[in-house]
């Protein structure tokens, strides 16, 4: 009987614990329908926010340029949103590996966010520094952001990579290029082909337009991607907890048939005993 007994305990410990992956995954796909309608709403917008903050950079090179060179900005860094949450999926490690691919072949400046996309760079790099930061993913300020927004605005140029939400089953790491020096490098890589390009009249003045951008439209940009990235987690989530659910049911299912075996086996087992008996009780 010990055999069944421990194998009770087990099946019981284990439909416990697909009780509690159900539950998670429960919370997830509640949490994913109010962040999916808020992210794909938005996302529009931040593009748009976005190319209005590249076209008045890149429509006044020259002036911007002067502004850059007495805000001290150079160089360019690679940056990688991550989490700091060990069970948010897969999407973590294969948007790490993105990161530690494009690393390997650039020697910009090290920015990462999260705990774990860190221990997966250091873990490849040991011998390279990382800036980091540790962010909440989850309904982030934009007074959190504030010691990453300084930091990021000290460079010419930025290499952001992010997990990004297609479906509940799909996300995929996504990159993207955010110029936030007035360069004319960066000037004829997104300049419009078109002999055309819009010029603007500034009130009260260039200088103060570019505080404004820098403390408030890359501010709402960047926020744009923590929340990509609080998407993209979720729906990894949900995929992981949907796997492990149907694992933890497999090895129920699996004991329940031993646990089946085992009784039958007993059963067998008395019935021969009992036979013996009656035999040996004829002779």
């Amino acid at each position: 009987m010990s055999g069944q007994d421990e194998l009770g305990g087990s099946i019981e410990l284990i439909r416990q614990l697909l009780n509690l992956v159900e539950a998670n995954q429960e919370i997830a796909v509640m949490r994913i329908a109010q962040l999916r309608e808020a992210v794909l709403q938005t996302r529009s917008l931040a593009q748009g926010l976005a190319d209005v903050y590249t076209e008045v950079r890149t429509s006044h090179v020259q002036e911007m340029a002067e502004e850059e060179r007495r805000q001290h900005r150079s160089g360019s860094a690679l940056v990688l949103l991550s989490t700091n949450e060990r069970l948010a999926g897969p999407i973590t490690a294969i948007t790490a590996r993105h990161f530690i691919e494009q690393a390997s072949t650039t020697a910009d400046d090290i920015v990462i966010v999260g705990r774990i996309g860190q221990e997966r760079f250091q873990a490849a790099f040991p011998n390279r520094s990382v800036i980091g930061f540790d962010i909440p993913q989850q309904d982030v300020a934009l007074e959190q952001l504030a010691p990453l927004l300084k930091q990021l605005l000290r460079y010419q140029r930025l290499t952001l990579v992010y997990p990004t939400f297609e479906n509940v089953i799909s996300q995929k790491p996504a990159v993207q290029e955010i110029g936030t020096t007035f360069s004319e490098e960066l000037a004829q890589r997104t300049r419009p082909k078109q002999p055309t390009v819009s010029r603007y009249i500034f009130e009260p003045s260039l200088a103060e337009v570019v505080k404004f951008f820098d403390r408030e439209l890359f501010g709402l940009v960047m926020r744009q991607f923590f929340s990509e990235l609080d998407l993209a987690m979720v729906g990894s989530r949900i995929t992981s907890l949907e796997t492990a659910s149907t694992t933890i049911a497999q090895e129920v299912e699996s004991l329940e048939h031993q646990r089946r075996v085992k009784r039958r086996e007993r059963r067998n087992q008395k019935q021969r005993e009992r036979l013996a008996g009656r035999r040996l009780w004829a002779v």
